[in-house]
């Protein structure tokens, strides 16, 4: 198979998986496309697709974007470029709440080369305001990078906003 071929077969995955609204099926279509989600083409899409800026945020510009972060999650650690936009993501508190915490899990399984999102998931932590369920999952993707599970998960205790944010 050429490459161009392969880019074309990468952008009708893609299209196919932003169309998708039954979560179950979605879940198919990843399982079934893992490695070509994986490709540097699949990545910069998805990227690009996640850091459209919209005035008006459809149901539909939800639906490409949560499915676009279902993605990256299933690209895994070759997802590493992707990181500063799911940290602006994250950090942008007039983002719907699902697409916000699957970036939190997204970044939680990346390991090493997400450590520099540690003081956020913090501060994120301590802040009541903050939904509870996203709270926990920031707790969760501490734990997932390292730090003591004490810190975190049924309760979502975290450790004061002085704490040395280094890996124990």
């Amino acid at each position: 198979m050429t490459s161009k071929s392969n880019v074309a077969d990468v952008t009708k995955i893609l299209n196919e998986l932003f169309a998708i609204e039954n979560p179950d099926v979605l879940q198919k279509h990843l399982d079934k496309y893992k490695s070509a989600l994986k490709s540097t083409k699949a990545i910069d899409s998805m990227i690009t697709q996640m850091g459209r800026k919209s005035d008006t945020r459809s149901a539909s510009d939800a639906r490409v974007r949560l499915n676009c972060a279902q993605a990256l999650d299933t690209a895994g650690k070759k997802a590493k470029r992707a990181i500063p936009m799911l940290i602006d993501i994250i950090k942008n508190p007039d983002e719907d709440i699902q697409i916000r915490t699957l970036c939190v899990s997204t970044i939680g399984r990346m390991g090493k080369q997400a450590l520099g999102v540690v003081p956020l998931l913090i501060v994120i932590g301590q802040n009541p305001d903050e939904d509870d369920g996203f709270r926990k999952v920031c707790a969760e993707a501490l734990v997932e990078l390292g730090y003591p599970k004490e810190f975190s998960i049924e309760s979502s205790v975290f450790p004061p906003s002085s704490m040395d944010c280094r890996l124990i």
